[in-house]
């Protein structure tokens, strides 16, 4: 089984472990979907407790890695390939919407790979957006 390329990282000033993705650049977790502030190393995140979402994430991805013989190799290689243009996509996406709205956060993918949702402010004040894959935000 391939080793999933994630690395412990911490969000503001916070004792928790998040997990941000390796494969591609992340600028936020992938459970919770917080901003990271910085990657951990192995020793500073050993004796942390994990945040829940992002634990959960990291266990879904070990449980979605398909145990491929060795000659069969190239299908991965092209489902990898759509999975690296879809994350792309994603982080384009976030990425432009927290440009124009700087309190963007929570976003949430929405049917298969169509948009995501985000919330701009906190509180009361919190309200519901939505960016779609060709980088339209509604």
């Amino acid at each position: 089984m391939a080793s999933i390329p994630t690395a412990p990282a911490q969000v503001g000033n916070g004792k928790a472990v998040h997990y941000v993705r390796k494969d591609e650049f992340q600028a936020d977790t992938i459970g919770c979907r917080r901003r990271v502030s910085r990657e951990l190393t192995e020793r500073e995140a050993a004796g942390r407790q994990p945040c829940g979402p992002c634990q959960r994430a990291v266990d879904a991805l070990v449980a979605e890695q398909p145990a491929t013989p060795a000659g069969d190799a190239e299908p991965a290689a092209q489902e990898g390939q759509v999975y690296r243009q879809e994350l792309r996509a994603e982080v384009a996406a976030c990425t432009l919407t927290v440009a124009a709205h700087i309190t963007a956060h929570g976003f949430q993918p929405v049917g298969e790979r169509i948009a995501w949702t985000f919330r701009t402010g906190h509180g009361a004040s919190a309200r519901y957006r939505w960016v779609s894959t060709r980088y339209v935000v509604g």
